[in-house]
């Protein structure tokens, strides 16, 4: 039956395959590797099982319990023997749009060697990358060592990685995050060479220019991209921020006159302070600070004394440190509260609304805020547009409108704080990627136009627009109705009947 099978897949495969591409055949229970153009055996009947991997067009053999390598000319890849089946995946496929073309990944198999799509594959099981080049495997560049794989399990089996963490482009630089036993973390490229030694206890942060990278202790250092320290492993946090580097310090050591006097150290005591790093490692805003964080073109929030203030990249105070809070419009304006209370300032620090709102809140490009029982609306230079005595809901400022309740009732207001539609219904809500709103009256569903004009009278479980055709359908519990954008019915379930 074998050699029947064999001379099958022989006639139908010799006619499209090139030369020297080997399949697999059978003989007293064993597999060996035959020609496809010429059926002349290339390999002898010796293995228990043959897989090929049509990808790489590379054999997984087994003999006895251990699995092999086997290159299309029937030559062993490497001297490797695996306790599993190995199965080839695309290395980075699935997480960088940069090419691979090198690296190849290795993972066995669960239930038998089937692999089924959609489950989480092989957790806890190791797998390897190996360098591909020029269709052999020079070597094996990574094996996963979870708790259940020690390194002796693998020394056993005859595979010796040369690391046991790889994380797969984390940064999104195109290269290998790996741990190197005995050496720390460091990078390798795309061909599998190590393109930053590993000798980092752990790597936080990388970008084009700069590396945040720990010591054994955990204590923090800045890096230039070659990994050359620009500071001393002396900070318990560093964070990017806007071409800066959010810096804080929390010591649990003595440090010298030197590094206490460089860092702004001195009467620190051991408390958390924060400060600003420059790409090159110098300290431009000491370490004073309870916070430090960006706002916008260099200019950073802090907090000192448990006032808020703003500070330059260069250091200088911009606000002072007088506000309870602050917090950016994502424009030019600032939010602050004083006392309780919140008003608005611009980045020069004047002042154009004084703090004397309860609820003050950016809406870009304006403002929602109440006072005195009234809510209203504020343009970006602090200026009133309207205050109404009840509550704004929701803001829509493409069509100078706000959806307002008084009396648990809702209705719309334009900017200029004249009604355009009386507050009569339960909900109002904008239709997705339309000027009308959907409306809710007696549990039932109409449509109004941003006029206030009613389009759909409320009579419909539910109602929604159609993109493209701007067309509404209503749902009732007898069918469906579809009117067009001004309103008019158009089709009806009962038409059809």
């Amino acid at each position: 039956m074998a050699k029947i099978i064999f001379q099958v897949l022989f006639f139908l495969l010799s006619a499209s395959l090139p030369a020297q591409i080997l399949i697999p055949f059978s003989c007293a229970e064993k597999y060996g590797l035959a020609d496809a153009t010429t059926g002349k055996q290339v390999v002898p009947c010796r293995f228990d099982s043959i897989e090929l991997d049509p990808k790489t067009g590379i054999f997984s053999v087994k003999m006895g319990e251990k699995w092999r390598l086997l290159q299309n000319n029937g030559v062993f890849l490497g001297k490797y023997e695996f306790p599993f089946r190995p199965r080839f995946f695309d290395f980075l496929s699935d997480v960088s749009s940069v090419p691979v073309a090198n690296l190849v990944r290795i993972q066995d198999s669960p239930n038998d060697g089937h692999y089924f799509e959609g489950e989480e594959c092989c957790y806890g099981w190791p797998w390897g990358v190996y360098n591909l080049k020029d269709g052999y495997f020079s070597d094996i560049v990574y094996v996963r060592n979870p708790t259940s794989r020690s390194p002796e399990y693998l020394a056993s089996s005859g595979i010796s990685p040369a690391y046991f963490e790889m994380e797969e482009n984390k940064f999104r630089t195109g290269k290998l995050l790996v741990t190197k036993p005995g050496s720390g973390q460091g990078f390798i490229d795309q061909t599998g060479r190590e393109s930053l030694a590993p000798h980092f206890s752990r790597i936080i942060f990388v970008d084009s220019l700069n590396l945040v990278v720990a010591d054994s202790a955990g204590r923090l250092a800045l890096a230039d991209a070659n990994g050359k320290l620009l500071t001393p492993f002396l900070f318990s946090e560093i964070r990017p921020a806007g071409g800066f580097f959010q810096a804080g310090v929390h010591f649990e050591k003595e440090l010298s006159d030197v590094e206490a006097f460089k860092y702004s150290l001195f009467g620190q005591g051991w408390s958390s302070k924060t400060g600003l790093l420059d790409r090159r490692g110098k300290l431009v805003v000491d370490t004073i600070f309870e916070s430090v964080y960006l706002w916008q073109d260099s200019l950073f929030f802090a907090k000192m004394g448990g006032k808020m203030g703003v500070v330059s990249g260069s250091g200088r105070t911009v606000l002072p440190f007088q506000y309870d809070f602050l917090t950016n419009s994502e424009q030019n304006e600032l939010i602050f509260q004083q006392n309780g209370k919140r008003g608005l300032l611009n980045r020069t620090g004047q002042i154009l609304q004084p703090a004397i709102f309860e609820y003050l809140e950016k809406w870009p490009p304006y403002f929602v805020f109440k006072k005195n029982g009234l809510s209203g609306v504020m343009d970006s230079t602090g200026k009133i547009l309207f205050e109404k005595p009840f509550e704004i809901i929701f803001l829509h400022p493409d069509l100078g409108l706000a959806v307002f309740s008084e009396n648990k009732k809702q209705g719309l207001v334009n900017f200029e704080g004249k009604q355009i539609c009386p507050p009569k219904y339960v909900r109002i809500e904008r239709l997705w990627k339309t000027d009308n709103f959907k409306v809710l009256l007696n549990k039932e569903y109409g449509v109004i136009s941003k006029t206030g004009q009613v389009l759909i009278s409320p009579k419909y479980f539910e109602i929604e627009s159609h993109t493209n055709s701007g067309n509404f359908i209503g749902n009732t519990s007898n069918g469906w109705d579809i009117f067009d954008k001004n309103g008019r019915k158009i089709a009806s379930s009962k038409d059809k009947k």
